[in-house]
């Protein structure tokens, strides 16, 4: 009975050491955080500062999987990756989010995310169209839907090609406006 007890009570010690490191790690993440921000006021690019917050994202989210601040440090080191002009990390991490977290209430910031990188950055049209598709799909009502739209009506257009489609819908629409007079 006792043995049992032992090991029931060193099973509670190490479940309270590992919740007890999750707490330890975001603090320490937070920490770095606020560092970083305070630079960041202070106009300072601290280059290292952001290399050991993405490394403490990456032992959070390895050593958490399923924490519910995982997704978050995922969604955070995303941003920063693209930020930083890394698109394979950054949709690693929007990919990621949005697979493992579907509940998430910004999971669909994730999905549209990956798709505007795969759009914008990596030209992967045919990849881009598939995620927004299943964005519109999945979220017809939010905020983002019509931007996605947007991007959908405009892939794989340039800059010149959308302002030359702009100019046709306005010509079509001061001829109709001049008939009706």
């Amino acid at each position: 009975m006792t043995r049992h007890l032992m090991i029931a009570l060193f099973a509670a010690l190490l479940l309270a050491s590992c919740s007890q490191s999750a707490k330890d790690r975001a603090a320490k993440i937070e920490k770095i955080e606020t560092e970083l921000k305070e630079s960041s006021a202070k106009s300072i690019a601290d280059t290292a500062k952001v290399r050991l917050l993405l490394k403490e994202y990456c032992g959070y989210i390895k050593a958490f999987p399923t924490d519910t601040q995982t997704v978050v440090y995922m969604m955070k080191s995303a941003k920063f990756y693209d930020f930083m002009s890394a698109p394979d990390s950054a949709l690693y991490y929007y990919s990621a989010a949005y697979a493992q977290f579907p509940a998430f209430p910004k999971a669909n910031v994730a999905l549209f995310s990956e798709a505007y990188i795969y759009a914008n950055e990596k030209h992967d049209f045919p990849k881009a169209e598939t995620l927004y598709k299943e964005y519109i799909s999945k979220y017809p009502n939010t905020s983002l839907a019509k931007t996605v739209k947007l991007e959908l009506d405009n892939l794989g257009l340039t800059p010149d090609q959308i302002m030359a489609k702009i100019d046709s819908i306005k010509s079509i629409k001061d001829s109709l406006s001049t008939a009706k007079k």
